[in-house]
């Protein structure tokens, strides 16, 4: 991850700036009918995609306000297995995104008389191609958190889909997380933490509270980073410096989504206090920044507890790495 400070005013809008640049585009910037098959309009792209990830993050804070009042085990094991299929449905939303970035990209690129990709599926790709830059300048900024995302589903793809539950307690605190067997420390060292390297073979937990805040910084830095390269993007192609702005307020999903983030008590894992995010809010102003190191809040040693996914095979189950 990159070093990132933006603050926002909730009387304007918690949106990234990206929401009122699309908002503001003339019509004739607009190409996607000119594609076969035809692309929505960039505004509307975003918001679909924007809409999942909300929707998502939704579900996640809510099963896991849910865990703190649920007693029954039944109950609670269902509510737990829903949390992690959610949870990995959010990583697959920004996935997604950023494809969904590409595809607004391309949206505003005219067809060449000469098309170097017929027949190409990987917008990125096309965009390459047909000589534009577009794709490249948004990656350049992006790949970091595309090998975050990827850390996960990725690995996602070879566990049959599932994350499995942790929760680790101390001086009253309690503290749920997350972990895929095939994660181990010298991927999550290179991609999300520092990890020692005489953990680099052991699966690695990852709380809750601390991706939920990372995820929601990679979603304003995603949308940073697709503004630069589309502004550059349209200067290439009009020769325009494209500076209008019509401000696009946030709904009130948005606002809940930030605020429970927000929110969460800043409460994770012993090594994930060397590098994590924080989302301050004062008044009407709220700060995404990143990263910050802090001291352990807690004394003592954690209890730890684990569910393990059965495959039908494995004895024997290890806790997973804390810090």
């Amino acid at each position: 991850m990159n070093k990132y400070s933006r603050t926002y005013n909730i009387d304007k809008t918690l949106y990234p700036n990206i929401f009122s640049v699309l908002k503001a585009l003339p019509d004739e910037y607009f190409l996607g009918n000119s594609h076969a098959p035809s692309l929505r309009h960039p505004g509307g792209i975003l918001n679909r995609a924007t809409d999942e990830i909300i929707e998502s993050f939704l579900s996640v804070l809510q099963k896991l306000d849910d865990l703190r009042t649920i007693t029954e085990p039944k109950e609670k094991q269902e509510n737990v297995k829903v949390l992690l299929r959610d949870m990995g449905g959010l990583f697959g939303h920004f996935d997604s995104f950023q494809d969904e970035s590409y595809i607004i990209l391309k949206s505003l690129s005219p067809v060449p008389p000469q098309d170097n990709a017929v027949g190409e599926k990987t917008v990125y790709e096309w965009l390459r191609k047909n000589g534009y830059t577009c794709a490249s300048d948004f990656f350049g900024r992006t790949g970091n958190i595309q090998q975050l995302i990827d850390c996960f589903t990725n690995r996602l793809k070879h566990a049959n889909q599932k994350l499995d539950y942790v929760t680790a307690s101390v001086q009253g605190i309690h503290i749920p997380g997350f972990f895929i067997d095939e994660l181990k420390g010298e991927e999550v060292d290179k991609i999300y933490q520092p990890v020692p390297p005489a953990q680099f073979k052991s699966t690695v937990a990852i709380s809750f509270h601390a991706m939920l805040k990372l995820l929601l910084i990679c979603f304003y830095e995603l949308n940073d980073a697709l503004e630069k390269a589309l502004r550059k993007h349209i200067k290439v192609i009009h020769g325009v410096d494209f500076s209008k702005r019509e401000i696009v307020k946030h709904n009130d999903k948005f606002l809940t989504v930030v605020d429970a983030v927000a929110d969460m008590p800043e409460h994770f894992y012993p090594f994930e206090y060397r590098k994590f995010p924080r989302i301050n809010r004062d008044g009407k102003t709220y700060q995404f920044s990143y990263p910050h190191k802090a001291r352990i809040p807690y004394v003592g040693q954690l209890k730890v507890a684990s569910t393990h996914t059965a495959d039908g095979f494995t004895k024997t189950f290890n806790l997973p790495f804390f810090g």
